[in-house]
C-alpha cells in the first residue's frame, strides 16, 4: 500500500514565490533603491556613530544645527573614574588605548585636538568613514556636516555602558536639548523640530 502525502500548495507556493520574488529584486540595481528607500527616509535622516576600542567610554556630542550647515563636536575619553584625587586607571584595558570612531561620509573632519592629526588614520567606506586614533586622555573631533541629519544613532563595543551627553542647539529658534544617557550597546537620539 502506498501513502500519498499532499501538501496544500497555494498558501505555501504563494508565500514562497514572494519571497523569491523579493530576494531576485533586491539583486537587480532597482532593487538597491528599494532598499535605500525602505531604509533610509529623506525626512528622517539617520546618523550612525559607533564608537569602539574603549572599555567605559564617555561622550559628550554639541549638533549645532543653523540655517547656514550643521556642525558636530564630539569629545571622548575612557571613563576611569577616581579614587580621591587619584586617577584609577585599569592598566589592562587602558594600555595603548586605540580608539575606533565610525561617522557618515557626509561628517568632514575639520578639527582635531587631544592627539597629533598625522595620528589619525582614516577609512573611507561605501557611506561612512572609520577613523582610528591612539587615545591618552580625551580627544575632542570637530565635523562639518554636508547632510543634516534628524536622529543619532550611537552603538558602541564596550563591556561597559557608554556615558554620552548630547546637547543640540538649534538656531535661530534657539532651542536647545540636553540629554544624557547610559547606553548599553546602542541607542537613538531624536533631535527637536524647528
Amino acid at each position: 500500500m502506498r501513502l500519498r502525502f499532499r501538501l496544500p500548495t497555494h498558501p505555501i507556493l504563494i508565500s514562497v514565490s514572494a519571497l523569491i520574488a523579493v530576494f531576485l529584486l533586491s539583486l537587480t540595481p532597482i532593487g538597491s533603491i528599494y532598499q535605500t528607500m525602505l531604509g533610509y527616509s529623506e525626512k528622517e535622516r539617520v546618523a550612525e556613530v559607533l564608537v569602539a576600542g574603549l572599555t567605559k567610554p564617555k561622550v559628550e556630542v554639541v549638533i549645532g544645527d543653523a540655517p547656514s550647515g550643521m556642525s558636530v563636536s564630539m569629545k571622548i575619553e575612557e571613563n576611569v573614574g577616581k579614587v580621591g584625587n587619584v586617577d584609577k586607571v585599569d592598566k589592562v584595558f587602558n594600555t595603548d588605548a586605540e580608539l575606533t570612531l565610525t561617522v557618515p561620509a557626509s561628517w568632514n573632519l575639520s578639527e582635531v585636538s587631544g592627539v597629533h592629526a598625522r595620528k589619525v588614520v582614516s577609512y573611507p567606506l561605501e557611506h561612512k568613514r572609520t577613523m582610528l586614533m591612539p587615545l591618552e586622555n580625551e580627544v575632542e573631533l570637530k565635523f562639518i556636516i554636508d547632510t543634516p541629519f534628524k536622529m543619532l544613532s550611537f552603538s558602541h563595543t564596550g563591556d561597559s555602558p557608554a556615558l554620552v551627553s548630547l546637547t543640540h542647539i538649534l538656531l535661530p529658534e534657539k532651542i536647545v536639548q540636553n540629554e544624557v544617557q547610559l547606553v548599553d550597546g546602542g541607542a537613538v537620539f531624536l533631535m527637536p523640530a524647528g
